[in-house]
């Protein structure tokens, strides 16, 4: 069987979940079948450019935004008509003898009406939670464009039969994460990252990794550190921003807390990890206080994470899948989302140094276990060889 996914390639900050998930499935799926990647170029600022997301591989195809007057010329995400995307899939069922299409991305929605009217191939799509506020769900559903549905979490299974959907025809493959590619680090390399990144090894280290979005409760974060601090002064709160140009007034937002609070000396402010190892294993314990859905639940922070043995804090958000993953004080530390329970529960962290380090093991054993790379590409095997 030869097999073609199609991606985000250059991409927007917000869709880096999408793009492990994605070459998790390329990695595992071309042991195993013929496999083409098929990605495109976004209109937006970006972190890594296509031409180095997987060099010299042959399977790789890049659809690159045309130029005008030698500028160019960047398609919207919702541009579905564009004639490159069509030669291209066209391309690869003529020339590559495509059976079937794995689609990491929902917002090309006219692509999946041409790839079954004019190539008549099986499509399998895997969607998290923004599918289900496309306009066009409804109608893929109706029509019966796709032939399978790969959802992220139960909710959205949930969702998608609630609007008709075959069970048979639906299946829950959450992110997938390479243990091999997260793991806790030695305590002498960990204990250079202090200097690398400025940060006090001395000092009790909480830190938060993601977009400054109001949802991903970064505002609580703040107000629960500096409580904190009237505890304790011997901490620092380290944040890595994902470098989304969309945000960078809530950065300032944050700036201006900061120095109205006088944290500057508690506080670092970094920009985005090329070295993820080293984002989970800087401090000494994760916190993600979310207080709202984000589009990839269960969070793809939390799993690479605790894949590395990071103790992490979280709060109880039913959309975003957290207390199905954690169980308090065992694998991590659940906590409500609000400033009150917030305080509790990185004060507790605090006082318990000495319980992060196994709290760390559990977590990696639990994120290996539902969501390792291997056994979700096994799962994923499992639906192709029904087509």
């Amino acid at each position: 069987m030869n097999i073609c996914i199609y991606s985000y390639g250059v991409h927007p900050p917000w869709t880096e979940g999408v793009i492990n998930t994605t070459r998790e499935f390329y990695d595992y799926l071309k042991q195993r079948f013929t496999t083409f990647l098929l990605t495109r170029e976004s209109r937006y600022g970006c972190r890594a450019d296509t031409e180095n997301f997987l060099p010299g591989d042959q399977n790789y195809f890049i659809i690159k935004n045309p130029k005008i007057f030698g500028r160019p010329f960047k398609l919207r995400h919702t541009d579905t008509l564009s004639f490159r995307m069509l030669y291209k899939f066209y391309f690869l069922v003529k020339k590559k003898n495509i059976d079937l299409f794995l689609m990491m991305e929902n917002k090309v929605g006219f692509y999946f009406f041409f790839i079954k009217l004019f190539c008549r191939k099986k499509i399998i799509l895997w969607i998290d939670n923004g599918f289900l506020q496309n306009k066009f769900c409804r109608l893929y559903i109706k029509t019966k464009v796709i032939d399978h549905y790969l959802c992220s979490n139960k909710d959205i299974f949930k969702s998608l039969i609630a609007l008709g959907l075959n069970p048979e025809k639906t299946t829950i493959i959450p992110p997938a994460v390479n243990s091999k590619k997260f793991f806790k680090m030695s305590s002498l390399e960990s204990g250079q990252l202090g200097e690398i990144y400025s940060v006090n090894n001395k000092a009790f280290v909480y830190f938060f990794s993601g977009s400054l979005q109001k949802g991903r409760g970064v505002e609580i974060l703040l107000e629960s550190f500096r409580a904190l601090l009237k505890t304790s002064t011997s901490i620092r709160l380290v944040i890595s921003w994902i470098e989304n140009p969309q945000e960078k007034a809530y950065k300032s937002e944050i700036l201006k807390y900061i120095k109205k609070y006088h944290l500057s000396e508690f506080f670092v402010f970094l920009g985005k990890f090329e070295n993820k190892i080293h984002l989970y294993n800087i401090g000494d314990v994760m916190v993600l206080p979310y207080t709202a859905k984000s589009a990839i639940a269960p969070p793809l922070t939390l799993i690479e994470a605790m894949m590395c043995e990071t103790a992490v804090i979280t709060t109880r958000i039913n959309e975003m899948q957290t207390a199905d993953i954690i169980k308090d004080k065992n694998n991590g530390i659940l906590c409500g989302p609000n400033v009150k329970d917030l305080t509790e529960a990185m004060l507790w962290a605090l006082k318990n140094k000495n319980l992060l380090g196994q709290l760390g093991k559990n977590a990696r054993a639990t994120s290996c276990g539902l969501f390792g790379h291997e056994m979700i590409g096994k799962r994923l095997m499992d639906i192709i060889s029904i087509y």
